[in-house]
């Protein structure tokens, strides 16, 4: 699935495409949920669509990774409407999977709540509810966690599977993220102040996405789809301009 945000910046870099053209590409999608935020951490913490940039707090940037110890995670401010609703999707992988292992925070690291590892099983906490796993040490894992406003519903998913590890209402909003000066915070692989951040691990992500709505079952399988570099995108575009022409040129005939 490819946004309209992953096609204006195809667009920025081939003027002579039109974006009208590079969006009957994404036709077909009639949803309105986009790939807002994309982090393939080429030797940098910037948004691929130019949006805000990620805050380290004391990990490692490589080319195509970002390493980190206990508590070395990640920050992202993003815009308010994402708090709650919104799909996040990580490919990471953490040293230690026993005990609680905080994935994801969204009260700005103050209480006990939210998206862990438990035992090698994804599990959100509290209310605790989790899946089966199981997930090993060291495994590059696909997660991805969903949230709507319309009904409060929580949805975690592991490694590309349509069936969900796990769902829950959150009546209690322990999934909505906290407001900092005006933006949606989310942190990544840093524990909260409840537990004294010990339940924290070492570990790698590879790929952070965040999209502005909840995914739905049948497209957590091509969550983390390759979006196109630019020429391999405009030879696509000009593929598709080619037999648009071919077929007006045989409806004429």
């Amino acid at each position: 699935m490819l946004c309209f945000f992953c096609l204006k910046k195809v667009a920025s870099y081939f003027p002579g495409v039109s974006i009208l053209l590079l969006c009957a590409f994404a036709s077909s999608d009639a949803r309105a949920v986009n790939l807002v935020h994309w982090y393939n951490f080429d030797g940098t913490l910037q948004d691929f669509f130019g949006g805000p940039n990620l805050i380290s707090n004391g990990g490692t940037i490589g080319s195509g990774s970002y390493a980190f110890g206990a508590n070395q995670g990640l920050t992202l401010d993003a815009d308010a409407s994402l708090a709650g609703d919104y799909s996040i999707g990580l490919q990471f992988s953490f040293q230690s999977v026993d005990g609680w292992r905080k994935v994801i925070d969204f009260q700005n690291q103050a209480p006990d709540t939210g998206q862990y590892i438990l035992d090698g099983r994804l599990t959100f906490f509290d209310p605790t509810i989790g899946g089966s796993g199981p997930i090993q040490a060291n495994e590059v894992i696909s997660v991805v966690v969903t949230r709507s406003s319309a009904n409060n519903l929580y949805t975690g998913y592991l490694n590309g599977s349509s069936t969900p590890e796990f769902s829950f209402t959150d009546s209690s909003n322990v999934s909505l993220a906290v407001l900092i000066g005006g933006f949606s915070r989310f942190s990544f692989f840093i524990d909260d102040s409840d537990t004294g951040f010990e339940e924290a691990s070492a570990g790698m992500i590879f790929d952070l996405r965040v999209w502005d709505g909840p995914l739905l079952a049948s497209e957590i399988g091509d969550a983390f789809i390759v979006i196109p570099e630019p020429a391999s995108a405009f030879l696509l575009s000009m593929g598709g301009f080619l037999l648009l022409l071919h077929k007006r040129r045989c409806i004429r005939a």
